[in-house]
């Protein structure tokens, strides 16, 4: 009797983040490397990431984003506890630690998240494939947002968030913002 079977999904993350990186997704994507990614709908190359996906028929979710660049969402047009005084998310560390001091209004965190999520829709005509988060910023305790919006490692009580367990990806040293 045969046991179950697996599927090893591997998602590329930061998809929408620059032109180059996109191209070097889609190949991974192509040649079976990658079976998803994970699109950045506030990334400066969001609009042809998702005419990429869209040609190429890739499963996409959204890389939920409160650290890095500017909002999509309300927050973009003044006054939000997520943004530094210029207007840009706060960084990864800025945002945790925000969040620790109680700096962070999670009424706005819920706007900009909904934000994203209706700006996947634009760009993408449906629904994510899956949630996750840019640079873990939902992890660790610092978020409890609408349950339809948080990572499945969020979701569930099953998975142990740990810096490599199940619903966790490892990154390279790519330099905060």
């Amino acid at each position: 009797m045969a046991g179950p079977r697996v599927r090893l999904v591997v998602t590329a993350d930061d998809f929408g983040y620059c032109p180059r990186r996109d191209e070097g997704i889609v190949e991974a994507f192509l040649a079976g490397a990658v079976t998803s990614v994970s699109l950045l709908v506030n990334g400066a190359a969001a609009e042809s990431a998702a005419d990429l996906a869209r040609r190429h028929k890739i499963p996409t979710g959204l890389h939920a984003n409160l650290s890095e660049g500017r909002p999509v969402g309300p927050a973009r047009l003044g006054d939000s506890s997520l943004l530094s005084p210029e207007g840009f998310f706060l960084g990864k560390m800025g945002f945790r630690e925000a969040v620790a001091t109680g700096g962070v209004a999670l009424p706005q965190v819920r706007e900009e998240l909904e934000a994203q999520l209706i700006r996947f829709r634009e760009l993408l005509g449906g629904d994510p494939t899956h949630v996750d988060g840019h640079q873990h910023v939902h992890v660790d305790g610092c978020l409890r947002g609408p349950e339809h919006l948080r990572p499945a490692h969020v979701c569930s009580s099953r998975i142990r968030s740990t810096s490599t367990g199940p619903g966790r990806h490892t990154h390279g040293p790519y330099p905060d913002s």
